[in-house]
C-alpha cells in the first residue's frame, strides 16, 4: 500500500483499533516485523503520586 492509500484508508477509520490494524499491517507489509509508535509533541502532565505516568510507546509483533 502506498502512502496516500495508507492515508485514505486510516482517514476512513473508526476506531483506535482499527487504526492500530491498519498500522501494524501496513508495517509487516513491508517487511517490519514490529511497530513502535508515541506522541512526537508530548508535554509532561501533572500527575498524583499514586498513579504512574502513561507508557511512551509499546513494541508489538505483526
Amino acid at each position: 500500500m502506498d502512502l496516500f492509500s495508507f492515508i485514505d484508508c486510516a482517514n476512513r477509520k473508526q476506531s483506535l483499533s482499527e487504526l492500530f490494524d491498519l498500522l501494524v499491517g501496513s508495517a509487516a507489509d513491508e517487511g517490519f516485523g514490529e511497530v513502535a509508535y508515541g506522541a512526537l509533541n508530548y508535554a509532561e502532565t501533572v500527575r498524583l503520586p499514586e498513579h504512574p505516568p502513561s507508557g511512551y510507546c509499546c513494541k508489538l509483533s505483526a
